[in-house]
C-alpha cells in the first residue's frame, strides 16, 4: 500500500487505518479473556424495542432495520482514540471484502455515547472510512442503552462500555453469535455469509 503524497492529517490517518485494517488478521488470534467468552449464543437473544437515530438524522426502528438481513454489529463512539478508530478500520475491511452477491448482509456501528453522537459526528465518522451503502452508523437513545449493552456485553465493570467483539444477528434479529476481540475481517465476512446460508 502505497504512502498518500497528500500531507493532510485526514489522508495520513486513513493511510494508518487502512494500513491497520491488512493488518488485524496477524495479531487477533490471541483467546478473549476469561471474562468475555465468544461463540453461538444459545439460546438466540433479541435486542428490546428501540428506535435507533442514524446519519441522515432520521429515528428508526432497530428491531425493524435488523429483521430481513444478516447483520454484524460493534460498539463504537465517534470521540473515541483508542479502538474504535481500528473497529471502523475492521469494518471498512469487510465491507471492501463485500460483493454484489451481498446484498442481504449489513455492518452497523452502534454508538455507546448517543448524547454527543450527532447525525452529523456520525456520518463524518463512516466517511473517514470509505462509507459503503451497507454500513450504517446509528445511536441509540441514551435511555436504551443499558439495556443494549446488558444482552451484548453483560454485565457492565465499572464505566468501561468499549468492545472489541463484533456481534452476528440472523434474519430475525436475534443475536446469534459473538466474536472474538478484533476478530479479522475476513472471519466476519465467513459468519456473515454462514448465517446467510451460503459459503464465503
Amino acid at each position: 500500500m502505497a504512502i498518500p503524497e497528500s500531507d493532510s492529517l485526514t489522508g495520513r490517518r486513513q493511510f494508518v487505518l487502512q494500513a491497520a485494517a491488512l493488518c488485524l488478521p496477524a495479531w487477533v488470534q490471541a483467546a478473549p479473556p476469561a471474562h468475555d467468552p465468544f461463540g453461538f449464543i444459545r439460546p438466540p437473544r433479541r435486542l428490546p424495542e428501540i428506535s435507533v437515530l442514524n446519519s441522515a438524522n432520521q429515528r428508526i426502528a432497530l428491531q425493524r432495520l435488523l429483521t430481513g438481513k444478516v447483520t454484524a454489529v460493534q460498539l463504537m463512539f465517534t470521540g473515541c482514540s483508542a479502538i474504535c478508530p481500528l473497529q471502523g478500520a475492521l469494518f471498512a475491511a469487510v465491507a471492501a471484502k463485500m460483493s454484489s452477491q451481498d446484498k442481504d448482509l449489513q455492518l452497523i456501528s452502534l454508538s455507546i455515547d448517543p448524547l454527543t453522537d450527532t447525525a452529523a459526528a456520525m456520518r463524518q465518522w463512516r466517511e473517514q472510512f470509505a462509507a459503503h451503502p451497507l454500513w450504517q452508523v446509528l445511536a441509540p437513545r441514551e435511555q436504551d442503552l443499558s439495556a443494549i449493552l446488558a444482552l451484548l456485553k453483560g454485565p457492565i465493570v465499572g464505566n468501561e462500555r468499549h468492545s472489541g467483539n463484533i456481534f452476528l444477528f440472523d434474519r430475525q434479529a436475534q443475536l446469534v453469535y459473538k466474536t472474538a476481540e478484533m476478530p479479522p475481517a475476513s472471519h466476519v465476512l465467513e459468519m456473515l455469509h454462514a448465517f446467510a446460508g451460503r459459503k464465503t
